[in-house]
């Protein structure tokens, strides 16, 4: 650190002051103390003869003072400045859910899966949901960031395995936030973070996954009867006038319909929620939708001669009037509810599976691979 040496003129005589920048690039000025100078005749000063005397300073004395003066002003700055506390691992956890949310921009069902596993002791339940059991952040959230150790993370996924709710597959889980989290604290501009200690903790064996036991196309069709026959309703609650009765049937012919789609197209619930007018072709039977995320292939069913041989030709006038026929979901909603209840009403071993189980019989009603329709999707800055 460098300064200068300043002789300005007072009435008691001239005075030494010493000036320069500090280590935050702020300016100080600091008095030194009475120079033993003489002016020199030409507006300047020069040294004056003999030793100092009654505390004055030369010029190599005050040069002693200025850097005495320096390193009193550093110590000052520093003693003022507020302590910066070692970062925690729930800090950790904050930075890398902005980020999964905003930078890499993860699905919100995804996000909200995050936010379940590493929520803080004392939030509440969510929305038809259960409370969580906070069992990361109660174990390493107020913990120092660097102090934390793969011995520490091991002990936490051994307290797991103790649980006889927790299973292996849910360990993993755990284990694989926890890297996600410390890998991101690695960052240079979040934390600086030495080593993952995650990374260093076994991953549990998890059992092999059981057959997937799935309706076969004349068994998804005769759900389909059934629910055109309204054997999916509740019978001890009958229809009370004509008009209702009729409405009932028409609204049971769009039930086997949307079993038909969900069946032999492998659609989930939401893309079958969010299925409109505009998106059946019933020309060539393909089906285009769009959603957030990823692409959507669309399959062209056109090979499903099952489903063709049950499916209209075109929109069928009586459902351009029947109230299930409107955009609204929540209308949708209690058809593909009681599309649950339906096979345990018939006697079904088992419900129709939510998501594999209609993909694997999408695929036995196509003999070969269908060409796929690929939907563009708005550009992502």
């Amino acid at each position: 650190m460098r300064g200068a040496l300043l002789v300005v003129a007072r009435a008691g005589g001239p005075v030494y002051f010493g000036k320069w920048r500090d280590a935050s690039a702020r300016q100080v000025k600091r008095r030194l103390g009475p120079a033993w100078v003489v002016p020199d005749g030409g507006g300047g000063w020069r040294a004056r003869r003999g030793r100092p005397v009654d505390g004055a300073l030369d010029e190599r004395s005050a040069l002693l003072a200025m850097a005495a003066a320096m390193e009193r002003h550093e110590a000052e700055r520093l003693a003022d400045q507020p302590t910066r506390s070692e970062p925690t691992f729930a800090e950790a956890v904050g930075r890398w859910l902005h980020h999964q949310e905003f930078v890499t921009g993860v699905k919100p069902s995804t996000l909200a899966d995050y936010r379940y596993l590493l929520a803080a002791p004392g939030t509440p339940a969510r929305r038809r949901g259960r409370t969580p059991s906070c069992r990361i952040m109660r174990a390493l959230g107020p913990l120092p960031l660097r102090s934390i150790t793969a011995a520490d993370v091991g002990r936490y996924l051994a307290s797991l395995d103790a649980e006889p709710s927790v299973g292996p597959r849910t360990v993993n889980k755990h284990r694989q936030v926890l890297c996600c989290v410390f890998e991101h604290a690695m960052r240079d501009d979040t934390f600086a973070l030495a080593v993952n200690p995650a990374r260093r903790t076994d991953k549990r064996r998890e059992p092999d996954p059981q057959p997937i036991d799935f309706y076969e196309p004349e068994e998804a069709l005769a759900l389909v009867r059934a629910a055109r026959a309204g054997m999916h309703r509740d019978p001890s609650r009958p229809a009370a006038s004509l008009e209702e009765h009729a409405e009932r049937d028409r609204c049971d012919e769009q039930d086997a319909a949307l079993f038909v789609v969900a069946a032999f197209t492998g659609l989930r619930m939401g893309e079958l929620l969010a299925l409109r007018w505009r998106n059946v072709d019933f020309s060539t039977l393909a089906w285009s939708w769009r959603r957030a995320g990823p692409p959507v292939f669309s399959p062209r069913r056109s090979r499903a001669r099952l489903a063709r041989s049950r499916w209209p030709t075109s929109r069928p006038a009586c459902w351009r009037s029947s109230p299930r026929a409107s955009a609204s979901p929540g209308a949708t909603t209690s058809v593909l509810q009681r599309r649950w209840r339906l096979p345990r009403r018939l006697g079904a071993p088992a419900p129709l599976p939510a998501r594999t189980g209609r993909r694997r019989l999408a695929s036995a009603a196509l003999p070969r691979p269908a060409p796929l329709v690929r939907q563009p999707r708005h550009p992502r800055v």
